[in-house]
């Protein structure tokens, strides 16, 4: 088992893209963040201590000498302490040094906040305050301390006696401090900047590419030929253009064969009429759809009289050229929208929708008297005979129940029982005849 798992499978390419980009982006934004605000703010720290030993280099050898000669009267002078006040952002000086290794070492000390300038441990007025930096004295190889929380700057100049003393001053750091302040707000305000364009970049690419291949691959798994007709993705030149049309040419393809498929599954090859797989798939939908018109729905089942001894008299080539014939003549008896089958053999089926069963019963004897008006010859039961058809019929009509009260499949089934139930019957009483069943659906 790995030690960090992640659900990176269920991620979309979407997601992905966005993650990849805005961790990307984090990264390069956080590096080139933080080497700028190094060089900018070593840069400013340098230049302020730069500026701050500027201050009191020109004056290291004056200083040295007069600490050789333990001169402390002209190192404490009114003009010394005079000019230390005016140096800029000076808060604290300690001169410290030793003339000779036999005699005390000199130590003097400038305190700003009481304008003070006095040697330590003299008899005369020092400042004897407590000084709150001493602590952060820098000390060996380092010529400065910065402290932030205190807004101070310790800086550490070496003498040029020969027993090397030191000169140790505070300066006030405010405007330092100021400065990196400035600088982090800056940055951040750049990196959430760079940020934001790069997300609107992430974006921009997201919709220009992710989403038309995301959409695709719905339409894919749908395989919904109408909706990629208005792709406007197809119109592009680049490779999701080319994508797009090649999936559509074979969508479109695909489309066509599936539609020649569905209609010669449809359609019985014999006869050009509907097949029983045609009848299967839109029977329901026909009930429904008449009945919420308020029509009766009728359905006929209708059988070729004798016809076995047809085909045994003039042969299946005859036969089907009669089943041809009468094909034609149920079609061309029909009103538009009413729809007939080839269920087997001899036998067809018919559903129509009238106003009233008189329509259906009108329909129904006009059918069976078209047939034996197309005079088809059928020797083969006696002479001066023609081919007839027996019908039995069955109907549906709204009248206590709703649609909604209705199941489509149902009354199908009813109609169909009914109807051949009827066809019998018709049979039974001589053949050529038409037989409307008595029990309806209401």
């Amino acid at each position: 088992m790995p030690l960090f798992s992640f659900p990176c499978r269920h991620l979309t390419v979407h997601r992905v893209l966005l993650l990849s980009h805005l961790l990307l982006v984090i990264s390069l934004v956080s590096v080139m963040s933080y080497s700028s605000y190094v060089n900018s703010w070593q840069q400013q720290l340098t230049y302020f201590v730069n500026s701050s030993k500027k201050q009191f280099t020109p004056h290291l050898d004056d200083i040295s000498k007069l600490v050789e000669k333990r001169d402390v009267k002209r190192l404490t002078a009114p003009s010394i302490l005079e000019h230390l006040q005016r140096t800029e952002n000076l808060q604290f000086l300690d001169i410290l040094g030793s003339p000779s290794r036999a005699s005390s070492p000199v130590h003097i000390r400038f305190n700003r906040a009481e304008a003070a300038l006095a040697e330590v441990g003299a008899n005369h007025k020092e400042p004897h305050s407590p000084v709150p930096w001493v602590t952060k004295q820098p000390s060996g190889q380092q010529e400065y301390i910065f402290e932030p929380e205190y807004r101070r700057l310790h800086l550490l100049l070496a003498l040029s006696n020969p027993d090397h003393g030191r000169m140790w001053a505070v300066f006030d750091a405010s405007q330092l401090v100021a400065f990196r302040q400035d600088l982090v707000k800056s940055l951040v305000l750049e990196a959430a900047a760079a940020i934001f364009l790069s997300m609107l970049v992430a974006l921009y690419v997201t919709r220009r590419i992710v989403s038309p291949i995301k959409e695709l691959a719905r339409n894919m798994k749908q395989a919904e030929f109408a909706s990629l007709e208005s792709f406007p993705e197809l119109t592009r030149q680049d490779e999701i253009g080319q994508l797009a049309q090649a999936y559509h040419n074979l969508l479109s393809k695909n489309h066509e064969q599936l539609r020649l498929l569905q209609a010669q599954n449809d359609t019985d090859t014999l006869t050009g009429i509907g097949s029983r797989h045609k009848y299967s798939r839109m029977a329901e939908e026909f009930i429904k759809r008449s009945l919420g018109q308020e029509k009766c729905v009728g359905m006929f089942v209708c059988d070729i009289d004798h016809f076995k001894l047809y085909n045994d008299f003039y042969g299946h080539m005859e036969g089907d050229k009669a089943l041809v014939a009468v094909a034609r003549g149920i079609e061309k008896v029909l009103s538009p929208g009413d729809q007939v089958f080839r269920f087997g053999g001899e036998e067809f089926l018919v559903l129509l929708a009238r106003p009233n069963k008189d329509g259906l019963r009108y329909a129904g004897e006009t059918l069976r008297q078209h047939i034996e008006q197309l005079n088809i010859t059928h020797l083969a039961r006696g002479d001066d005979q023609v081919v007839t058809m027996s019908v039995g019929g069955a109907y549906a009509c709204l009248k206590r129940m709703s649609l909604d009260e209705l199941n489509p499949e149902k009354v199908l089934t009813l109609l169909f029982e009914d109807a051949d139930k009827a066809l019998y019957q018709s049979k039974r009483q001589g053949r050529n005849c038409f037989i409307l069943s008595n029990q309806s659906i209401q």
